[in-house]
């Protein structure tokens, strides 16, 4: 089985490795990146087994799997979901169902890596105009300080000019600031 799947998916312009053992397989991901992993997930999947898998699908590598189940086998299924399965391919094997499961599972890591560029560059345009509004807003508090001291000058200037008309308003503008400042 495991050779008429490798003819099948090398067939159709995948590059297709086809480990035997559990061992194989993980030296095989030591060495390469895989966007898709097919394997058997059946009741000889033993917990090891089961976390390597798990490792490659929801880890760094982020590859997308697709069970092979026995029909109709609701556990299998059921741990297939668990393990982060994107798609099912029924035993005994049908060519157009296995065609299909690729081909979707393809799509649907396609999409997955085209969100995740999405999102770096989105991420990427809300820090950038963070930052640029975080820069407006301190050129901002910059200039209201600036207008703040002219106008306070313009309004000590005026009380000055007040004095030398008049001295008592003078002193009297001087008693009202102090008032006011405390």
């Amino acid at each position: 089985t495991r050779t008429r799947l490798q003819a099948r998916i090398s067939g159709q312009g995948h590059t297709c490795d086809g480990a035997a053992t559990p061992e194989e397989a993980r030296t095989f991901a030591e060495r390469r990146r895989y966007d898709l992993l097919l394997t058997p997930i059946d009741e000889n999947t033993d917990g090891r087994q089961a976390d390597f898998i798990r490792s490659l699908v929801g880890g760094k590598a982020e590859a997308g799997l697709i069970a092979l189940t026995q029909r109709d086998n609701a556990s299998q299924v059921q741990a297939a979901y668990d393990m982060g399965a994107i798609g099912f391919v029924g035993k005994p094997l049908v060519d157009q169902e296995l065609d299909f499961a690729l081909r979707n599972a393809s799509n649907q890591r396609l999409l997955i890596s085209e969100n995740k560029a999405f999102n770096q560059r989105m991420q990427h345009e809300v820090l950038k105009q963070t930052k640029e509004l975080l820069d407006t807003i301190s050129r901002l508090e910059r200039t209201e300080m600036r207008i703040r001291r002219s106008q306070e000058e313009t309004i000590y200037r005026l009380a000055r000019a007040a004095e030398f008309r008049d001295n008592e308003t003078g002193r009297h503008l001087q008693r009202m600031s102090h008032y006011s400042a405390i």
